[in-house]
Order: C-alpha cells, then structure tokens, then sequence
C-alpha cells in the first residue's frame, strides 16, 4: 500500500482456460457463472482463450451487460478509483476537475497523493486566471529549461512553454538562477512554499488583496522573513494552513490532492 498499491483484485469466475479445456468448455463455463460485477480470469497462455472470447462477448453483450476495465468496476459513482468520497479533498478534485483547471491520469486515476511538479502547477495557476490562449504568443524562452519546442507538424508545443511563459508574463512564477542562467526546474515537485507563494502572486494580482492583512499575524516557524507575508496572506485566510507546533512544512512536496483543494478555496474567495 505505501508504493501506491491500494487494492487486491481477486476474481469470482475462473474460466479453467489454463487446464487446456476447449473454447467451448471455456465458454460455457463463463456464461454458466456471469452476473453483474463479476470478474473473470483468463490465462494469455492458455492455448484456447482467444478462441472463446467471440462467443463470450458476443452473448454477454447480448445479455445486457457491458464490458468494463477493473478501475472502472471498482471506481462505481466515484469519478476517480483513488479518491474516497465525502472528503474536502474529494469535493475539490470534483470541482477542479469539472471546471477543466485539473485532469486526471485518466478516466480512473488522479493520483490525489501524488506530487505535483512545478511546470503542471504553472498550467493549473494559468488556467484557474483564464490566462491561457489557444495560440502562442510568446517567442523567446525566458527559463534555459523550458525552451520553445515544436511538434511534428512544426507547430509549437503549448505546455509547458506557452503555460509556463504566460504564468510570468502575470507575474506568477519567477525562477531563480543558475550558473548565470534562468531557470524554472519544471521537472521538479512544487513545495508546500512555492504553491503558497505563487497562490498569494494570485491573490494580489487577480483578486486585488494587499501585501499583507491588516491585523492578521500567523507565524509559523519555518517560514524564512522574505516569505512571511506571502504565507501570512493564505493562512489568515484559511487558503492554506500549517501543521502542529507551528510549523508550515515548507520543503513538503505539495500533493496535487492538496492543490486541488486550495485551489478549490482561491476560487470562492471574495474579491478584496
């Protein structure tokens, strides 16, 4: 479970096909036992599976049932297998996700747990701002490391370059140096201080709240003094909040769950 195996699938009919029975054998066998939620296991060396899987489907389907991956039977009502419902978290992924500020891997999947890196994070700011264009309007690369790159057919690639440049055209994101060049380390996780200090960039520009909160004082021990007024903003606001004995946690890779979720709060924010 901690490297992210989070179920056990067993089945509840065994087509026998290992036993080198006849596709017809195999096909009734199936039919015999097949209800709603079963799952079957088949064998890709069993020597007759290919032969009976025609028949199977074909008589299913025409049954009434429809034919399903494992994530999409276990997933039910949920939208995603790997976020449990009635949660803050789940309630936010549904909402980013509805809203097209966020995806999923897939259909099944959104990985809540899972860092996000800093060029996906780019995308999600410039797209909670409705800053994004379909064309590309940018030429030049600001960061060494997010250059203008070009597909296939010649066009331009929009992510990360075009996300990334309109996210510092809006004063977002601001990179850093190294070895005498700008960089954005786009392939890196976003801290738990980064998604803070760009979230209070948001706040200023697009929601008009000042440099810091009239009265609000929320001190954290970890915060370094050039970061607090940013870190002050959110946590008096409730956008972000820390951990016990008065620590933010500033190195913690930030969770694509949790951006949802402060996300989710920037969005019902009240503009200042």
């Amino acid at each position: 479970a901690a490297k992210g195996f989070t179920h056990i699938i067993q089945w509840d009919i065994d087509s026998d096909d290992w036993k080198g029975i006849s596709a017809d054998a195999i096909t009734q066998k199936v039919l015999l036992g097949a209800h709603n939620g079963a799952i079957v296991l088949f064998h890709c060396s069993a020597p007759h599976t290919f032969e009976a899987l025609p028949a199977i489907i074909d008589t299913l389907r025409g049954r009434g049932y429809e034919l399903v991956t494992v994530s999409g039977l276990l997933k039910g009502d949920r939208r995603f297998v790997d976020v449990p419902v009635g949660t803050a978290a789940s309630t936010a992924i549904d909402r980013v996700v509805e809203e097209g500020y966020m995806s999923g891997y897939n259909r099944d999947w959104f990985g809540p747990e899972d860092p996000i890196r800093r060029a996906q994070f780019a995308k999600v700011a410039v797209n909670v701002a409705g800053l994004h264009t379909d064309q590309v309007e940018f030429d030049a690369a600001t960061f060494f490391d997010v250059p203008r790159l070009t597909d296939e057919t010649g066009g331009v690639r929009a992510y990360p370059f075009d996300y990334v440049e309109e996210a510092v055209a809006a004063g977002i994101i601001r990179g850093s140096e190294k070895d005498g060049r700008r960089v954005f380390q786009p392939d890196s996780s976003l801290t738990r201080l980064q998604l803070a200090r760009m979230m209070a960039r948001m706040m200023r520009s697009f929601k008009g709240y000042p440099e810091a909160l009239p009265g609000t004082v929320v001190q954290f021990r970890d915060v370094p003094p050039d970061a607090s007024n940013d870190v002050q903003l959110l946590a008096g606001l409730g956008v972000m909040r820390g951990y016990s004995a008065g620590y933010f946690q500033v190195e913690a890779k930030a969770t694509r769950g949790q951006v949802a979720v402060v996300v989710g709060r920037y969005l019902d924010l009240p503009a200042y």
